[in-house]
């Protein structure tokens, strides 16, 4: 895991934070990938920078934190090198912006 920042303040909605626009959220290193998870629940994070993270560990719980105005999880994959975006899937099905999925998937 690359990083972790934890600690800002869950908001109502539709109340914003745009000086911390992803609000708490980690950065994992996947396969020369960068995938940041954020918006993530104020104290909820449960790993940190350096930790290895495997599919299945726990890291954090859903949140509203950030530049965000209702509770989501955001997903942003990166290629590592070129900082170019990355096509990501699960189960199979392809992620568009503002995706919704039904349900937990299990990894």
């Amino acid at each position: 895991m690359i990083a972790a920042v934890d600690g800002l303040p869950d908001l109502s909605p539709p109340t914003t934070d745009g000086n911390n626009p992803a609000g708490n959220h980690v950065i994992l290193a996947c396969d020369g990938m960068q995938v940041e998870l954020a918006h993530l629940r104020q104290g909820s994070i449960v790993v940190s920078a350096g930790a290895a993270v495997s599919a299945g560990t726990p890291i954090g719980e859903v949140g509203n934190s950030g530049n965000s105005t209702e509770p989501h999880l955001h997903i942003h994959a990166v290629d590592g090198r070129s900082g170019r975006a990355v096509q990501v899937s699960f189960d199979g099905r392809v992620a568009v912006r503002n995706s919704q999925f039904d349900r937990m998937l299990d990894f």
